[in-house]
């Protein structure tokens, strides 16, 4: 029977841990980076992997930054850096030169660094890490020096009730012999044995490995991927949670859910997330200038003041001029793009927070830049200016 639990203990927690690596062996090959790099005067693409230092990248939004490499051409480049630093909102790069050695990384605007990924624009760097010498490989290496035996706080909870069951089961034994003063014969020390192993509840780890299991099936139903069973002991044991909070438990998504227009009104755009699907309409005060003009009390005019409010659904029949305007003016002078996944059919969204949600409001009203762009319409971006802080303002030449 022990030999049957043990044996049944380690099988289940080896199949889990066995069916966690291959699905993170799937989603590697899934991934699996690469990278545009200048090889031999030409460009190609290439596995991260086998990026080294001296490459030169070729850098655009979307692009996950295989290595640590120093920016020598910038065109409105921004890059996500929250891995390495906890700031979710983009870092604006630069080409020029620092010379304090000890500049935090999030302060370094002319490197970029491997994981991170390009949100807006395009460059050109030069490779000068990669693998464990990168930031993140530093991390990586940190990870990979720590303690791998220190138990969890269930473990030792466990081994301190083990040396104490241990204690008592041989305390139980000696009294055993103790009462029959010793003289050990087979049906003592068979009874000795017995209440020993008795007093030791060789189902409780059976029990601990399906309970950790259910729990790794709970969490992958809610698409959470448990890699061995101790991590999720550790889970089990937190307490408090110290986390900046945004992008972190929010899901760094920004949407644009209301607008306001001089003279127009106020636009309510429904629908939450990237996927471009909401009704968009229009709250304003109808026009009572031709209406004749009649005293009337505080009471009354309220009421007809809120008589007055009108809805309107906006599409491409009742879209007023001043609002088409707002929607090419937001699809046009953007960077960004929103794409549907084919596999899944889930919307994303490449490049600046801000501008994903200008791109999707747009595209809610059927106007986002690749219709506005197409030969229906025959719009045509020729020249882009990106964004400067000291006039605050975008603008592109169409």
């Amino acid at each position: 029977v022990l030999i049957g639990v043990i044996a049944f203990n380690t099988a289940v927690g080896f199949l889990q841990e066995f069916k966690a690596e291959k699905t993170m062996d799937s989603l590697r090959k899934m991934s699996s980076p690469t990278s545009r790099v200048l090889r031999n005067g030409h460009q190609v693409v290439v596995p991260t992997m086998d990026l080294v230092p001296g490459d030169i990248l070729f850098l655009e939004s979307g692009d996950v930054i295989g290595a640590d490499c120093r920016l020598f051409e910038v065109f409105n480049f921004d890059t996500d850096e929250a891995l390495l630093t906890g700031e979710t909102l983009p870092i604006s790069k630069e080409v020029a030169a620092f010379t304090d050695p000890e500049l935090p990384l999030g302060d370094r605007i002319n490197l970029s660094f491997a994981s991170t990924t390009v949100t807006k624009g395009r460059g050109k760097a030069v490779v000068y890490a990669t693998g464990m010498s990168s930031e993140v490989g530093k991390i990586a290496k940190k990870l990979m020096d720590t303690e791998k035996n220190r138990m969890t706080p269930l473990q030792r909870g466990l081994h301190k009730m083990s040396w104490v069951l241990l204690a008592i089961a041989s305390a139980s034994v000696l009294i055993v012999f103790g009462a029959n003063k010793f003289k050990v014969n087979s049906d003592v020390l068979l009874y000795a044995i017995g209440l020993a192993i008795a007093t030791i509840p060789e189902g409780l780890i059976a029990v601990v490995t399906l309970t950790m299991s259910v729990g790794v099936s709970s969490l992958a139903k809610k698409r959470a991927l448990v890699r061995q069973l101790v991590a999720l002991e550790n889970l089990g044991s937190v307490t408090n949670i110290c986390s900046d909070k945004t992008g972190t438990l929010t899901q760094s998504k920004m949407v644009l859910v209301r607008a306001w227009l001089p003279e127009e009104g106020v636009l309510r755009v429904a629908g939450l997330g990237f996927e471009p699907v909401g009704a968009v309409t229009m709250t304003r005060q109808a026009k009572l200038n031709e209406a004749p003009q009649v005293n009337f009390d505080e009471s009354e005019k309220s009421k007809l003041l809120d008589d007055a409010v009108e809805t309107v659904t906006v599409d491409s029949t009742t879209i007023s001029p001043n609002v088409r305007r707002l929607a090419e003016a937001a699809a046009l002078c953007n960077m960004s793009e929103i794409k549907s996944d084919e596999a899944t059919g889930e919307w994303f969204g490449i490049g600046d927070p801000t501008e994903i949600a200008l791109q999707v409001f747009a595209t809610k009203l059927s106007m986002g830049k690749p219709v506005l762009t197409s030969d229906a319409h025959q719009w045509s971006v020729t020249s882009e200016f990106p964004f400067d802080s000291g006039i605050k303002r975008m603008s592109v030449v169409a």
